[in-house]
């Protein structure tokens, strides 16, 4: 079941119970109070079609003052989930040519496809990429992506309990208050919609206010097709210290933007250029991909480093059929988990669902399999 078929059945499934309930007035609250409780506890599986929720097991995660591109922290075993309430730090996040800054210690989730079903509206995934074992009060920022098959819709049967922030997210611009205090705000940059929902009505005006397009990143804002891995000088004679930069791409559904199979930047961030040297140097050295498989990519991920005023490179990571495809300029390798691992955190499990079939060692750096 492909990531449609499952919000269509997930949806039926939704409305069903929604038109069954009792919505006199004792039992509302009642529900309420339900939703509530479930919530504190973990989301349940919501109608036959999701009876098997994605475990979201892990360790808790201490941000402190990391730098996101050096990857996973260390980790307190046996302590709760952290619940950061500092917004002394910020991070940039990026869906096609628009970016907006958020507090750093936000973790990642899911935010409202146009039918209004979000997979999965709070925080799933801590801000270095593993996964949380409870999401607490931690704000997350969502994108349009099932991220897993335990889904609400929204705005009807969810209330928030933690901030958020939404990239190109199916909802209108415009503002919307929720019964327990939280105000959403929609607003429109270059087509792409971001929302805001807080009960802090200063951070969220400052987080809207750094939304903008334009930002000038390593990463190409969109292609219409799966890109060749190719290198070459740059043009210009300026010079800098080396970058890296893994960028997500996928064909993505989104308020204002026609489906017509172009590829748009979903995920953005820098990776310690050591790292990513890490990571191609495994990939040359993995074996010749010999499957050629026939089959409609929906993502790929394209690793970007150089030398500014000297060579920069684009390696393309395809994933599909056969465990994944890695386009280097010397030919196409079996993606491979030391190749993968130095760049695949922060939002990448959040955003990209990676090789079919799993491949055991890469299932923690990508969303995987559901259900």
């Amino acid at each position: 079941m492909d990531e449609q078929e499952l919000r269509a059945t997930l949806r039926t499934s939704l409305e069903r119970h929604a038109a069954e309930a009792d919505v006199t007035a004792p039992v509302a609250d009642r529900a309420r109070g339900e939703v509530r409780r479930r919530r504190r506890t973990r989301w349940s599986v919501v109608g036959a079609a999701a009876a098997v929720a994605l475990a979201v097991g892990g360790a808790a995660v201490a941000t402190g003052g990391d730098d996101p591109a050096q990857g996973p922290s260390t980790v307190d075993e046996g302590s709760a989930d952290v619940t950061p309430t500092s917004t002394d730090e910020w991070r940039t996040e990026y869906w096609g040519g628009v970016a907006v800054d958020v507090p750093a210690d936000w973790g990642y989730g899911g935010a409202p496809f146009d039918d209004g079903t979000a997979c999965y509206p709070e925080a799933m995934i801590g801000p270095d990429g593993r996964r949380l074992r409870t999401s607490g009060d931690r704000g997350w920022v969502g994108r349009p992506i099932g991220a897993t098959d335990v889904c609400a819709l929204v705005p009807n049967a969810w209330e928030p309990s933690a901030p958020y922030a939404w990239l190109g997210a199916g909802v209108e611009p415009g503002t919307y208050e929720y019964d327990n205090g939280y105000v959403q705000e929609t607003i429109e940059v270059e087509g792409v919609t971001v929302t805001v929902g807080t009960t802090d009505a200063g951070l969220r005006s400052r987080i809207l206010a750094t939304a903008r397009g334009g930002e000038p990143t390593r990463c190409q804002h969109t292609y219409p097709g799966v890109p060749e891995a190719t290198t070459g000088f740059f043009d210009s004679g300026d010079d800098g210290p080396p970058y890296a930069w893994v960028c997500a791409y996928r064909v993505v559904e989104s308020p204002n933007i026609v489906e017509d199979g172009t590829f748009r930047l979903s995920y953005a961030a820098k990776v310690a250029p050591e790292a990513a040297a890490d990571a191609l140097a495994a990939q040359d050295a993995a074996p010749v991909q010999q499957v050629d498989c026939d089959y409609q990519p929906h993502e790929f991920v394209v690793l970007a480093t150089g030398v500014p005023g000297d060579t920069y490179t684009r390696t393309v990571y395809e994933t599909g059929c056969a465990g994944g495809t890695v386009h280097l300029v010397g030919g196409a390798k079996e993606m491979v988990a030391a190749g993968v691992k130095p760049w695949a955190h922060n939002g990448i499990p959040a955003v990209v669902y990676g090789p079919t079939g799993g491949r055991g060692a890469m299932i923690d750096s990508f969303i995987g399999p559901q259900g």
